[in-house]
């Protein structure tokens, strides 16, 4: 008996600080408490940043061990970080449309070969995937050239000539 009051007791004490921390959506990210305004001002900033487009990655550290300065790993294997990141996406583009076509080509030569019903079923299914594959390509493209028709850039404005400042001497 005084062991489940003891029990209840530190349930009581302990429950709203951790039920406090959990529901703190700032403390789960790792960030600093949600009464340092500072470090929850720049956790806001950062995902403003990277909701924009501005963000290249996780905020920067302000604290901890200096990150090592090794050449990054591409995740691609034959490509270098220096590379544009279009041609990346147009390679695995290109090498996935390649595989889906083999898929295809390799299936349809094996049920037309073999005659097997589960092989046709799985040439169409090859046929299904290739063909869903080129129509998300086209509407992606479609919406891409779209975008570029009705996106109006404001023209930059021309910077101003540069002033000279007039020093003033103390004799004059």
């Amino acid at each position: 008996m005084v062991l489940a009051l003891l029990v209840a007791a530190w349930v009581v004490v302990l429950a709203p600080p951790l039920l406090r921390s959990r529901g703190n959506p700032l403390k789960s990210l790792g960030t600093p408490r949600s009464g340092d305004s500072i470090g929850d001002f720049n956790y806001r900033l950062g995902v403003l940043g990277r909701a924009n487009g501005t963000g290249l990655g996780p905020p920067a550290r302000t604290s901890g061990p200096l990150p090592s300065l090794s050449a990054p790993v591409s995740p691609i294997q034959g490509v270098g970080p220096d590379l544009d990141p279009a041609l990346v996406s147009a390679k695995r583009r290109r090498d996935c449309f390649t595989v889906l076509g083999g898929a295809a080509g390799i299936t349809l030569f094996l049920a037309v070969v073999s005659g097997s019903g589960a092989v046709w079923r799985l040439q169409v299914l090859a046929d299904l995937l290739l063909g869903a594959y080129v129509a998300l390509y086209a509407f992606y493209r479609r919406s891409a050239a779209e975008r570029l028709a009705t996106v109006r850039y404001l023209p930059r404005a021309a910077s101003p000539a540069p002033e000279l400042a007039l020093r003033r001497t103390a004799g004059s």
